[in-house]
C-alpha cells in the first residue's frame, strides 16, 4: 500500500497549506481531488487519498489521511 507523506499542516482558521506525495514512483496518480501529479497542494481541512498505478497496470489505493478536520 503507498504511503503518503505530508510536509505542513492544515487548520480551519489559519491560511496554511501542506504537501501531499506519496512513497515511490508510479506510473499514473488520481487524488481523491482529481490532480493526477505525484505532488499536491491542499490548503482545506479534509480527507485525502490517492490511487497509483504501476507500470504493470496494477492499481494501489492509498490509507486515507485526515488533514485539519
Amino acid at each position: 500500500m503507498p504511503q503518503l507523506i505530508i510536509n505542513g499542516t492544515i487548520t480551519a482558521c489559519s491560511s496554511s497549506s501542506a504537501s501531499l506525495s506519496v512513497e515511490g514512483d508510479y506510473a499514473t496518480y488520481a487524488w481523491s481531488t482529481e490532480e493526477t501529479t505525484s505532488t499536491i497542494e491542499v490548503a482545506t481541512p479534509g480527507y485525502y487519498w490517492v490511487e497509483v498505478t504501476d507500470e504493470n497496470g496494477c492499481t494501489t489505493l492509498s490509507e486515507t489521511s485526515q488533514l485539519g478536520v
